[in-house]
This record gives structure tokens, sequence and C-alpha cells, in this order.
């Protein structure tokens, strides 16, 4: 008996340690992520990556989770087009910006600290704030913390309170598992499992609409590196529905929320409770748009941002 229950857990070893060896040996490297561009210190010592492109009055991008400051596609050449600087900022741990030191501060506030602390570090008063998804609540918070600095906050696709009824499906307790730290490491060293868990989940992220080829090879670079995958899981963790700490009620400056009808991962719902909630809001709403319009409806979105920065 012993001995079948030794080899038990040596075959089970093997199993765990075989397709990662095999990979690391013989697999392809994962595609790099672009050249950095501009590094920011911040007073903790930490830099945060960010593309600093066009000139005029300041917008800064903030991604949501996981993500990149490439993930905004063709909202940045729009914007820059249409006369603004365009600051597109990596949050903690993703793309070319350091990793935090805790996992318990991989949190919508600290986030938002992280914002006024790298407008502050250079040099500028005010900005206006675009937020995406994970962004959007990060907006929030800079907007509460820093209302001198963000003179106007742009909610795109964001997170924000759950209106009454509203339930999202939690996900399936085997996802607890899945999406445990060291499960994630052992199929980021598997390729073929972490392409088809990204697929899977960007296919919902685009609502089963069109995908273009480079966001996948993006996902792929960002999702390779250790410390992108630490803090997608402590973020997850850290900030779960029902998400009532992101009440934009009480906040001074302008907001604009932009809201597609099909989104899948953030219900046009909460947009738009999102748009009610604010004193000074807007609620622009595009149709059949996913989680995604930043990359789908670049135009749509670049527009909608330009009218409401050039109006403050």
């Amino acid at each position: 008996m012993r001995r079948v229950l030794l080899g038990g857990i040596i075959g089970l070893a093997l199993l765990i340690a075989a397709p990662p060896l095999y990979y690391t040996l013989f697999g392809d490297s994962p595609p790099p992520l672009p050249a950095p561009d501009t590094h920011v210190d911040l007073p903790d010592g930490r830099r945060i990556h960010l593309l600093d492109e066009g000139v005029g009055e300041p917008l800064l991008l903030v991604h949501g989770l996981p993500g990149v400051s490439w993930d905004w596609g063709d909202t940045r050449p729009a914007l820059v087009e249409r006369g603004f600087r365009v600051l597109s900022m990596d949050r903690a741990g993703y793309g070319h910006s350091d990793p935090r030191k805790d996992a318990g501060a991989y949190t919508y506030e600290s986030n938002g600290q992280d914002v006024v602390d790298l407008l502050a570090a250079m040099g500028l008063e005010s900005a206006v704030v675009v937020g995406w998804s994970f962004g959007g609540g990060t907006t929030i918070h800079a907007a509460r913390l820093s209302p001198e600095r963000v003179r106007g906050a742009v909610l795109v696709a964001s997170s924000g309170p759950l209106p009454e009824g509203l339930e999202l499906p939690g996900p399936p307790p085997v996802f607890q598992l899945l999406f445990s730290p060291p499960v994630l490491r052992w199929i980021g060293a598997v390729p073929p499992l972490s392409e088809g868990l990204r697929r899977s989940t960007t296919l919902q992220a685009f609502s089963e609409q069109p995908v273009p080829d480079w966001w996948h090879t993006q996902l792929a670079a960002s999702m390779a590196q250790d410390k992108t995958r630490q803090a997608w899981v402590a973020e997850g963790e850290n900030a779960s529905p029902p998400w009532s700490d992101l009440d934009p009620g009480g906040l001074e400056p302008p907001v604009l929320v932009i809201h597609g009808t099909e989104d899948r991962f953030v219900p046009l719902a909460i947009g738009e409770g999102l748009a009610e909630r604010a004193p000074k809001a807007r609620l622009v709403v595009v149709e059949a748009g996913s989680h995604m319009i930043p990359v789908t409806h670049a135009g749509r979105v670049a527009d909608a941002i330009a009218e409401f920065a050039r109006g403050l």
C-alpha cells in the first residue's frame, strides 16, 4: 500500500512538473511588451510607467484589470488628433510599472492615490482622468482624494455600486482554485492552457464580437509577467462586487459616463447608476458596445471624451 501511495504521489508530481518543464525547454518564449516610454518616480520609491503623447490639455488614461497602457488602442491616437496631451499609465504591477510590496494594497483607493501622486510628480496642477473598468473605480477614488487635481472624471465601462435588485452571477467554485496564485502560475507556464484561458475571457469581454489580433499578442505579453498575475489576483480579491465604495455621490469634479449596451462584465445598469448618483454627470450610451469600447468604438469614445474635456 505504501509503495502504491508513494508511486501515486510521484506520478502526480511528474504530471504537474512535466508540462511546464517541457515548454520551458522546448516552447517558444512569450511575446515581449512594447518598449517602455516614460517612468515617473512616486513618493514611496516605486516607478510608474506611462506613454506621453501629443500636446495640449492633459488627459490621463487609466486601464482596467488586468491591462497595460497600450490597451486603449486607437483611442489614444484619436485623442492626440483631437488636440490633447494623452498620458496612458501602467497601473502598479502591470506593464513596465513596479509592483506593490503588499498584496493587500492592491485596492481601488491605493490606485487612486497613485493617480494623484503621479499627476503631482509630473507637475500637473490638474488633468481630466479617464478610467476604464477597474480604472473607473480608480478614477472615482482619485477624484474623491484630490478634486483639485482631477478636474474631470470620465468613467468608461466602469465598475460601480450595484443598483438595487441587480445581482451579478458569481464565478463557479472551481474558479477559486483556478485563479489562485499557484495554479495561475502553473497555467502561465503551459502556453496552450494560458492561451485558452485568455481567449475564453477575451471572447466574453468583447461580447463575442471580432477581436483584433494585436489584443491577443499584447495580453499574452502582459500576463507572462509574474508580477502582473499577482496584481490581477490581488485586485480581484480586494475589489469584488457590490463595489459600494465606488459611489460617486458627492464628487466635486464633473463626471462623464460612457457605457456599452452589450457589456457582459459590467452591465449598463451600473453605468446608468453612476450617472444618476454623481452630482454633475452625463451618460453616453454606445449601442452594441461591449466592455471593450475603447478598442471597438475608439472614435465614438474619443469624441465623447474630447467634448467633455473642452467643456470644463
